[in-house]
């Protein structure tokens, strides 16, 4: 594949090239490569992994963190399974608001260091934006707008991770993957609101200008 999947990441392939065509535009990311670069050196350092098994999303936060000697972010308010959709708090947002609060919150406490070893990197199990592709799927009308709103403030006032790692949800057998489990804020929906939560959730991820996404088939990323 060209450019290769994982050049974003890459100091050895980015620094080199910077000195020739720093302007030129990363077609995936929608940066150039001068600001690719600068985003390796930039603090905080941390990674966030997203899915829609929140289970497997943090096995995999959880594993990462202890090989490579990282710091395991957990989010701060857990998904909740098997609540009533009828809920007054889930009808309304208000839910996903303190969901996207403490995020915000959590992340702006990150430390500023200009040192790249492994113990100053981070590791996520959620990624701000998916409470985007929430808003979408289970929420409506004046609901979906404040959520929509205070998650896009929230992206713009916290530190970009330097790479999202997203784990790829199959199409087919999707009911089983998805229906009565969410993220966190997220609370049990039917299958076709977990349908449009997959597809939009794809959606946030591929979107330009976010920074470099990995992206890994989430069958093949078992738990430990």
């Amino acid at each position: 594949m060209l450019p290769h999947p994982r050049m974003a990441l890459r100091r050895f392939v980015l620094a080199p090239a910077c000195e020739v065509a720093s302007e030129m535009i990363h077609p995936s990311t929608g940066w150039t490569i001068a600001r690719l670069l600068q985003r390796l050196e930039e603090s905080p350092h941390y990674v966030a992994i997203v899915g829609v098994d929140a289970g497997q999303t943090l096995n995999l936060a959880a594993t990462a963190a202890q090989i490579t000697g990282a710091h395991l972010l957990l989010d701060p308010l857990p998904s909740r399974d098997g609540p009533d959709r009828d809920d007054a708090e889930t009808r309304s947002g208000a839910r996903e608001l303190q969901v996207i609060a403490a995020r915000l919150e959590q992340l702006s406490r990150l430390p500023v260091t200009g040192r790249s070893s492994a113990t100053d990197w981070y590791i996520g199990n959620y990624w701000l934006p998916q409470s985007l592709a929430l808003a979408q799927a289970w929420l409506d009308g004046a609901a979906r707008r404040q959520v929509e709103r205070a998650c896009t403030l929230a992206t713009q006032q916290a530190p970009l991770p330097h790479c999202v790692v997203f784990l790829a949800p199959p199409t087919t057998g999707l009911d089983t993957t998805t229906e009565a489990r969410g993220t966190a804020g997220t609370l049990s929906a039917p299958r076709d609101s977990a349908a449009v939560f997959v597809r939009e959730l794809s959606h946030q991820v591929s979107r330009p200008n976010q920074g470099p996404v990995c992206e890994f088939p989430a069958a093949t990323c078992s738990s430990p």
